[in-house]
């Protein structure tokens, strides 16, 4: 694999630890501990992560980073040249797709399970975390597959899979607190 511990930390422990873990852990300290003391709690894994990271990331060399940023086109460019590119549309709309996944559903969800679907508190924290551990698997899997498989056709099945969860997620049924494909 050629993915250091440095990334390794940086790709898997933000979903770890703040979808993953966090729901379980908040859910049930809920029965003991007022909600004011969770949000002060709330620092340790971040202080922890960046702890590791400390240790683990380094400054590069200054003479392989210069390596990187000789420019090789210095003519003038207008901005919309870029979106010539095919790869910077379908990576905008990808990444307004992929930033609603990470950003926005994991924080209506919650809502949405308690008072839709109704689950009670510990349950959404189970259902939230199911998030979390599936997001840590894959960063921590998805950069070696990429490494055989190449990036587009990783991106492209990640995509597909996406869809087809959330695709999964709109047939959950309120009322029968079921997610099995609503009947016509």
């Amino acid at each position: 694999m050629s993915t250091s511990v440095g990334e390794w930390l940086q790709q898997t422990m933000m979903p770890l630890f703040s979808l993953g873990l966090s729901p379980i852990l908040v859910t049930q300290l809920l029965r003991i501990v007022p909600w004011h003391w969770i949000f002060a709690f709330a620092f340790v894994p971040g202080f922890i992560v960046a702890f590791l990271l400390y240790g683990c990331l380094r400054d590069s060399d200054v003479k392989s980073a210069a390596k990187h940023t000789e420019t090789h086109d210095a003519s003038q460019h207008k901005w919309s040249d870029v979106l010539r590119y095919w790869n910077i549309p379908l990576n905008i709309v990808g990444m307004l797709c992929w930033l609603t996944n990470l950003v926005i559903l994991p924080a209506f969800l919650p809502s949405y399970l308690t008072e839709s679907l109704h689950l009670s508190l510990e349950q959404m924290g189970f259902v939230l975390s199911a998030i979390g551990f599936g997001g840590a698997s894959s960063a921590l899997i998805m950069p070696s597959i990429s490494d055989r498989l190449g990036r587009k056709p990783l991106m492209i099945l990640s995509v597909l899979g996406a869809i087809v969860f959330l695709a999964l997620l709109t047939q959950c049924d309120a009322m029968r607190r079921s997610c099995s494909p609503r009947s016509s």
